[in-house]
């Protein structure tokens, strides 16, 4: 059990310690909300800003195409009580495409 705790002790807290700490954009920079999370312009603005990686939430449509969203439902985002699981790819784009 010791050697199992000072691995973990290791892991989280020596080791980001000892290689730095990594600038992680989670829906790119939106400036507290001025652009569009996980859009072209956050990435752009967190690219801009040196960060080492973009974390991009992915959502799965009923037809299994792959869409950037933090959330399973729509309805913070675009005011839509939908679950993006429950709906194939081109009824989302509907909504989205209405929203631009």
């Amino acid at each position: 059990m010791k050697r199992f705790t000072f691995a973990i002790f290791l892991l989280f807290l020596v080791f980001p310690f000892s290689c730095g700490f990594l600038n992680i954009a989670h829906r790119g920079d939106n400036e507290n909300g001025k652009y569009a999370e996980h859009s072209w312009v956050a990435y752009d603005r967190a690219v801009g800003a040196h960060v080492d990686y973009l974390e991009l939430d992915l959502q799965k449509t009923a037809d299994n195409i792959l869409v950037v969203s933090h959330d399973e439902n729509m309805s913070r985002v675009f005011g839509i009580d939908k679950n993006i699981k429950d709906y194939p790819y081109q009824n989302l784009n509907i909504y989205i495409n209405q929203n631009n």
